[in-house]
C-alpha cells in the first residue's frame, strides 16, 4: 500500500523502499517506512498514514481503512 501511494505521489520506484519495524515496551506498535528522503509512519492505533518529506512537510496521508490516498493541498 505505501508503495503504491508513493508512485500516485510521482515516485517512481527506482529506490528500495526500506521498512522498520517499531516497538514500544517491547511489543509491535506499528511501522516506518523511507523512500529516497520521504518517510510514512504507520503506528497500530492510527487510521491514516502520513506521508512526510525530509523536511516535515506532509505530502498526503493514506486512510488506513479504506485504503484511500489524500494529497496535501
Amino acid at each position: 500500500m505505501i508503495a503504491t501511494t508513493l508512485a500516485e505521489l510521482g515516485f517512481d520506484g527506482s529506490q528500495p523502499l526500506a521498512e522498520v519495524v517499531l516497538l514500544k515496551d517491547g511489543h509491535h506498535a506499528g511501522w516506518r517506512f523511507e523512500y529516497g528522503g520521504v518517510q510514512a509512519v504507520s503506528l497500530l492505533e492510527w487510521e491514516q498514514i502520513p506521508i512526510a518529506d525530509q523536511d516535515g512537510q506532509i505530502l498526503g496521508t493514506v486512510r488506513v481503512a479504506a485504503g484511500t490516498v489524500c494529497r496535501a493541498a
